[in-house]
Parts: structure tokens; sequence; C-alpha cells
């Protein structure tokens, strides 16, 4: 083989690793997309929701929590409380002025790790909506 050909099939090879790993940077572009395109349309789903309690006069203070409760949910707005109490190491609640006694499991807290010397410490945490109802995730001790 010359030293032309040589050359040719290096370029050649060489273009063919860049259009692949061009082909794998549009690949996770469009997965991004996709996950921010389904965020969009969250947020316009919530925003429409906010729009319709904004025209309805007179809500129910429930009807209020409950807005209110999505609303803190959707902006991740951080929550403070105080661990009330903690079973088997795994899972507790944590007792919030707002919504009261707030489910969390130890996934959902920080340092990954429980103690039952836990109890009463002061927390910061995120909400979420689960099938079961209200759960704290990101559990940070203040």
């Amino acid at each position: 083989m010359s030293k032309e050909n040589y050359k040719y099939k290096n370029m050649y090879w060489s273009m063919q690793n860049k259009r692949n790993a061009l082909e794998e940077e549009v690949s996770k572009l469009e997965r991004k997309l996709i996950g921010y395109d389904s965020l969009l349309k969250e947020n316009t789903r919530l925003q429409k929701e906010l729009d319709i309690s904004d025209n309805i006069e007179g809500l129910e203070d429930i009807d209020n929590i409950e807005l209110q409760k999505k609303v803190d949910i959707y902006e991740q707005k951080i929550l403070y409380g105080t661990v009330k109490t903690i079973v088997r190491d795994e899972f507790g609640y944590i007792s919030n002025d707002k919504y009261g006694d707030i489910y969390f499991h130890v996934t959902g807290y920080v340092n990954g790790f429980l103690h039952h010397h836990f109890k009463g410490r002061d927390v910061l945490f995120n909400l979420s909506i689960t099938p079961k109802g209200l759960r704290a995730i990101n559990v940070q001790m203040v």
C-alpha cells in the first residue's frame, strides 16, 4: 500500500470516527430535547391551572392549600420542618407547619444514612407527589 493510499485511508477512518461521535452527540441532544419538551408541557399545564384558579373567586382554603402544594413542588421550594419520627432507620415523618406530617424515606435523605437520634432535628427539604401522597425529598439536616 502506497503512502498516499495509507494517508487517505487514515483520513477516511478519522472522518468516520468524527461522524459517529457527532451522531452520538445529536442523539443525546435529541433525548434532552424530548425531556425539555415534556417539562414545557407540564409547565404549560400548571400555568393553565394557575390561570384558571386566578379567575375563580372565593376558593376554599383546602383548594388553596392543594394549589400551593403543587406550586411549591413545581417551583421546588425549600421547606423547613422537624423530624417527628424515624422507623427502623429507613423512613420517617417530618412535621411541617404548612402541610402537617410528610413522609420521607432514607433514599430521599441527602446523606443516605438515618439514625433514630435525628428525631427532633430541624431539616430542610423539597416536596414531591406520589400516588400515596406527599413525600419529602432532598432532606438535609439544618
